[in-house]
């Protein structure tokens, strides 16, 4: 019994030598701090640190969490540094409670628990204007949305799984939140995801899902047959348009199409260029109200000439015939007084 009770007693003389009783009433209780000391962000880092107030120095901690009897160690996700455990990149996985033990050489304190929280960061997503394919030369806004109550975000911008971010060069124009894309060519097409940075915390953002931009070629305008189409034609001496409408007859290629269509209007316009010419050499007196066709005046004028001249050719006629009708009187007179006294009367009807 003699060497049994021999470490018993030698405990209980370090224990008195130490000023600590043996049911360790008089240690005092770690106290267990965590810091950043509200909810904790995934990705953060966090420091757990058991305090014990003591005067002794030579203390060993051990960790513990929830219900487990298995201490934490150092593995490069927890760091045990003495006093401190630390947990790099936070994840929902590590939310629970934590402990700390002192030991001090056959005494072992336990602190009370803490509860650790672990959020998700803000959430973000992209919204496109316009929300359907664009087309060449088009202008397009991607606009960066945070779920978040903080207004002093900065957006960073990226495309496809490049990891340098788009920057103003132009081409691209950043406005806070915005990403505007002038004049897209097909180049931009690809996948584009943003994300948000902040000096407090949260400290970031989650990236956003990456949305997908398409941009298409212009479409080429056909012509089918029995249509109608309206071309606009415009003069450099003239500001105003007209409208040209045209039943197409026959399918063209839109080349030959356009050299047809030009050749008739030179056509055109050097028609009534030479037609205006006449109208104003032989009537410069009173032109044509503005917007008369010439043809209209032209058939006009012929019209009326045409009626002057069957006019004085029927008064002509007119006169012609009336003094042809005095000659045979006058002939018929006189033959009656040469032939007075004869038996028979000879009239001689002259008819020019």
């Amino acid at each position: 019994m003699g060497s049994s009770a021999l470490p018993l007693l030698l405990l209980l003389i370090s224990i008195l030598h130490s000023g600590l009783t043996e049911d360790g009433r008089d240690l005092p209780r770690p106290a267990l701090t965590v810091t950043p000391d509200s909810a904790v962000f995934t990705g953060e880092t966090v420091n757990l640190k058991c305090v014990i107030e003591s005067d002794h120095s030579d203390w060993t901690y051990e960790w513990y969490k929830d219900s487990n009897c298995v201490t934490l160690q150092s593995d490069g996700h927890y760091t045990v540094n003495r006093d401190t455990l630390t947990i790099r990149g936070a994840a929902e996985s590590d939310q629970g409670q934590y402990w700390c033990k002192g030991v001090l050489g056959w005494v072992s304190i336990q602190s009370s628990t803490v509860s650790l929280s672990v959020k998700d960061l803000p959430r973000s997503s992209v919204t496109v204007t316009p929300d359907s394919a664009v087309f060449t030369g088009g202008t397009v806004n991607l606009k960066c949305v945070i779920e978040s109550d903080h207004s002093d975000w900065t957006y960073e911008w990226y495309k496809d799984r490049n990891s340098v971010k788009l920057q103003s060069d132009g081409h691209y124009t950043e406005n806070r939140d915005t990403l505007t894309i002038r004049g897209a060519a097909e180049s931009d097409q690809g996948q584009y995801w943003c994300k948000g940075q902040r000096s407090g915390r949260p400290n970031s953002s989650l990236s956003s899902s990456a949305v997908s931009l398409s941009v298409k070629a212009l479409p080429t305008p056909t012509v089918t047959v029995g249509t109608s189409a309206a071309f606009t034609a415009e003069t450099e001496s003239s500001q105003s348009s007209s409208h040209v409408f045209l039943s197409v007859k026959d399918l063209k290629p839109m080349s030959e199409l356009g050299s047809e269509l030009g050749r008739n209007a030179a056509a055109s316009l050097s028609s009534s260029s030479s037609s205006s010419s006449s109208l104003s050499s032989s009537s410069s007196s009173s032109p044509p109200p503005p917007g008369t066709p010439p043809l209209l005046v032209i058939g006009v004028s012929v019209g009326l000439s045409v009626f002057l001249l069957l006019l004085i050719l029927l008064v002509l006629l007119l006169r012609h015939k009336k003094k042809g009708l005095y000659h045979v009187y006058d002939d018929v007179i006189k033959a009656e007084n040469r032939n007075k006294g004869q038996s028979s009367l000879e009239t001689l009807y002259v008819l020019n």
